[in-house]
């Protein structure tokens, strides 16, 4: 930046860096200068990874059936297999009548 930016705009633009680099996004249009700032644009980065990966780790935990639920599942699955073999059951003592 050529220094004509006010302080608002350099302010900004900080939040702006902050939240890209948190997104692991790095878009390379802000990018910092001195030591400081590259070491907390490192630190923001692996902060933001493991937030992110939390996120998901708390989404995907929601998502998944709990132990009733995979317990309800498992019986309809066998209830309609159950039903399944009934009716090849029935369908082969209507074959061997019909001989």
């Amino acid at each position: 930046y050529d220094g004509q930016l006010s302080a608002k705009h350099y302010y900004l633009n900080s939040i702006w860096f902050i939240i890209v680099t948190f997104m692991s996004v790095g878009y390379g249009d802000i990018v910092p200068n001195t030591y400081c700032g590259r070491t907390l644009a490192i630190t923001t980065g692996i902060v933001g990874a493991g937030v992110s990966s939390a996120l998901i780790a708390v989404i995907s935990r929601k998502l998944e059936l709990s132990r009733a639920e995979k317990h309800v599942n498992n019986f309809m699955a066998d209830s309609k297999l159950t039903n399944q073999r009934k009716n090849a059951a029935a369908l082969v003592l209507q074959q061997t009548w019909l001989i």
